[in-house]
Parts: C-alpha cells; structure tokens; sequence
C-alpha cells in the first residue's frame, strides 16, 4: 500500500547518494532492487514480505541388475536445497520392488512408506538434523525384486515395466540410468521414452559386469518396456583322434 508515493523504473531513479550498510546482514540483488519517487514528505509506503520457497536440485544414478536369481535397483542420489532447509525427501518407486536398505550419508536412515497410490511406494526419508540452506546430503536405495511369471528364465522372455525412482519434490533432476544383466541374458527395449542414450560412466567400466544399455535424463519422466531373453546354450567341443595303419587292419582311438 503507498500514499503520496509511487513505483518508477530503474531509468527514471536518480543517481543514490545513500550512504552503504556495514552492518546489513545480506546484500541486494540489483535484479530485485525496486525504485519509488515520492511527490509529499510524509509519504508512506507499506511491504509484505514472504519466503521464497525451497527449491531442490538433484542428481540421480540408478542401476537395474538382472540375474538368474532376481532384480536388484540401486539408486544413488545427491540433492541440494535452497531457501529452506530440508526435513524430509519423498521418493516414489513401484510397489512390485521391495526396499531393502536406504542410507544417507553411507549410514542407515530413518525412512517409511506413506500410502499414496495402488501399485506405488512412497518413501519418506527424514533428516536428523536438517539439511541446511545451500546445503547438500546423499541418499542410497536399494529394492530387490522376485518375478512371479515366467521366472526363473527358460524359453519365454520376461517382459517388466523399466523402474522409475521418481523425487517429486525436486525441481530440477539430472539422472543416469543403467541397466546390467548376466552374459547369457539378452536385454530389447521397447516402446522407451524420456531417456536418451548415454555414454558409461568411467566409474563402471572396470566393474566385473558393467552395464550394456545406458540412459541419460533430465527434468523428466520415463517409461517403457524391457525384454529379458535368455540366449541358447553354445557348446564348443575339441576332438584329437590317434589313428595306426597296420598291413591288415586300421586302429583308430
């Protein structure tokens, strides 16, 4: 609310010959500074002022391994706060994987499941103490899955929905996704969307099994299809025969 004031734009404010704040706590943003001109001396000029909202940033490098036995899903998460300090992160994942293990900072984690959805999970992990503005933490989910039909693999390939480990309150989401399996396991994709092929991580070159399919994302939501086929059984023989000619008779062994 003004009286016997008003807003003008920075071309039409004088040149400030305010004196500068040693002991202002924050510095001004010149891109948030707003110029009044006032016309009576005893003008008024009334502020509300609110918080900005925390905004989060994330990166995320989730892995889906695929063995004779199960499923296992990794993800590995660093995330930063702005404006706020973080209490609780929420993450969602399908209901069909069942969490193993969640850590922050490499130690176990206070975390539940909040009912959100059928078919989904939502993990709330709670800091203890908060994460502090600017500040940054990370987390380690790990889920493991049995599959029901046609498991373990014979001749009928395993179809399953690619799993996504969603944040839904981090605005801004930078992600790898990669996907490993056993060698005589062979891995299609179908109908893949809002994942880009990506370069391997040097981290994962030198691992025993590193991945075969990686995925790179950013600020979006991924779907698709994954095909598991197991190859047919390659049998390699060598064979050494002796043989001796006699006048009369030919002995081979």
């Amino acid at each position: 609310r003004t009286d016997g004031v008003r807003r003008v734009t920075s071309d039409e404010a004088p040149p400030t010959d305010m004196p500068t704040m040693p002991d202002m706590p924050t510095s001004v943003d010149p891109t948030l500074t707003q110029y009044f001109a006032a016309w009576r001396e005893d003008f008024s000029l009334v502020f509300v002022t609110q918080s900005r909202a925390r905004e989060l940033q994330a990166t995320v490098a989730t892995r889906l391994d695929i063995d004779s036995r199960e499923l296992n899903l990794r993800a590995s998460i660093a995330v930063q706060t702005h404006f706020a300090p973080l209490f609780e992160l929420d993450l969602t994942l399908p209901a069909a994987w069942n969490i193993t293990d969640v850590t922050v900072g490499g130690q176990p984690a206070k975390w539940r499941i909040v009912p959100v959805q059928a078919g989904l999970h939502q993990v709330r992990v709670s800091f203890s103490p908060p994460v502090p503005i600017d500040g940054q933490t990370s987390i380690a989910l790990l889920a493991q899955q049995v599959p029901t039909e046609n498991w373990p693999l014979e001749e009928a390939p395993f179809v399953m929905p690619v799993p996504e480990i969603h944040l839904p309150q981090v605005g801004v989401t930078e992600g790898t996704y990669m996907i490993a399996a056993d060698a005589d396991l062979d891995l299609v994709t179908e109908e893949l969307t809002g994942l880009d092929p990506a370069r391997l991580p040097t981290d994962q070159r030198q691992l025993t099994r590193p991945p075969r399919l990686v995925y790179s994302y950013q600020d979006t939501r991924f779907t698709g299809r994954l095909k598991v086929v197991r190859l047919p059984a390659r049998i390699a023989a060598q064979t050494v025969a002796f043989h001796r000619l006699d006048p009369e008779t030919l002995a081979s062994h």
